[in-house]
């Protein structure tokens, strides 16, 4: 079940990666989301702004933290037995952020939030658009909703791109 506001819909997983514990839902209904355009990852500099949005304490408002890129090929393994190269952020994540957007400074989602460090303090992980691309294009029929950020980026202030983005977030609900 996904959870927005207070409204709940239903929704099927048309595509899964086992690797990076990655899942796309398709949401049963006639609704039109919001979505958000996919940044470019493989430019992101260290130092560059990182808002993650997610759920740590299970309401439905999507919290914000924000932070900073402190890498940009952290070659990790993030729990799933599976070497990959993630962005490593300080933006502080919680359980319950597992699977939330990593944002550059445009509000434009640049990766999915995975991992943190156990022992680490502020040291936290996000899967890069490149291999979240790759999984679509692979796994599921969605590739013709993607929509990757194109042409000049308006100038809005966080507090702007936050509401913007967090109409687009969801709480997922398992209950298998």
């Amino acid at each position: 079940q996904l959870y927005k506001q207070s409204e709940t819909y239903l929704a099927t997983i048309v595509g899964y990666d086992a690797q990076t514990d990655i899942a796309v839902l398709k949401i049963d209904g006639d609704e039109d989301f919001p979505c958000v355009p996919l940044g470019d990852s493989e430019a992101l500099q260290v130092g560059e702004l990182a808002v993650a949005i997610g759920n740590p304490l299970g309401g439905f408002e999507g919290s914000v933290t924000v932070g900073v890129i402190s890498g940009t090929e952290r070659e990790v393994d993030a729990g799933t037995g599976y070497q990959m190269k993630l962005l490593q952020t300080d933006a502080a994540i919680n359980n319950g952020n597992s699977g939330g957007p990593l944002l550059d400074a445009h509000g434009d989602v640049v990766g999915v939030l995975v991992a943190t460090l156990k022992d680490g303090q502020s040291v936290n992980y996000a899967i890069k658009k490149s291999y979240l691309l790759a999984f679509l294009d692979g796994a599921t029929d969605c590739s013709d909703k993607i929509h990757e950020h194109e042409g000049e980026v308006q100038a809005e202030d966080l507090s702007a791109v936050v509401d913007r983005v967090r109409d687009s977030c969801v709480l997922v609900l398992n209950y298998r």
